[in-house]
């Protein structure tokens, strides 16, 4: 599959209630230099509309990790 120009939606809220969250922004930046186009989607504070016209844009879902029990 080619990744150049397709759309990940990115989802980080796993790591909204860690201190450490390095790994999300190395994520993000590595899923840039696969030549993807990212949209981030924080769900906690998106709207139902928000998130379903964001994922129904998208070609492809990253979950970021972190607490998946807040997730």
């Amino acid at each position: 599959m080619e990744l150049q120009g397709k759309v990940v939606t990115f989802i980080p809220t796993a790591s909204t209630p860690e201190s450490y969250k390095e790994y999300v922004k190395l994520g993000q930046e590595s899923l840039e230099e696969l030549g993807l186009k990212v949209a981030p989607l924080d769900v906690t504070t998106a709207s139902s509309e928000e998130i379903r016209s964001t994922l129904s844009q998208g070609d492809l879902i990253y979950i970021s990790g972190g607490n998946t029990f807040y997730l």
